[in-house]
């Protein structure tokens, strides 16, 4: 009489996988569903767009009052490492970014200063 399995080995990965991908799409379903709350809607903030080697590289904001800022949809034109720059912007809450660095943003309005 053969015994009967309690934990099949060969079907653990493929429990790992399907839990994972479980995971990761409710955190994704959750970041989509994340608003963007107003903090600086109406006033102008002065900064300077810095290129961070960290994680692959990207581009942040660095400013006097907020510290680090990183941007979700900083338009290309505007990434170069130093430029000087006026802008709006609101905070993303529950923003799942790939780095761990600055406050994660939606730049509403930007100019070059």
């Amino acid at each position: 009489m053969q015994q009967p399995v309690i934990f099949n080995i060969a079907a653990a990965p493929r429990r790992f996988i399907i839990a994972g991908v479980v995971i990761l799409t409710v955190q994704f379903l959750l970041a989509c569903s994340s608003s963007a709350t107003s903090v600086k809607s109406n006033e102008l903030t002065d900064g300077r767009v810095i290129y961070v080697a960290l994680e692959g590289g990207f581009y942040g904001i660095e400013t006097e009052k907020e510290g680090h800022l990183f941007p979700l949809n900083l338009d290309p034109a505007y990434r170069k490492d130093g430029l000087k720059i006026r802008f709006s912007y609101r905070i993303v809450k529950n923003a799942v970014t790939a780095v761990m660095w600055g406050t994660p943003v939606e730049i509403i309005y930007i100019e070059k200063k």
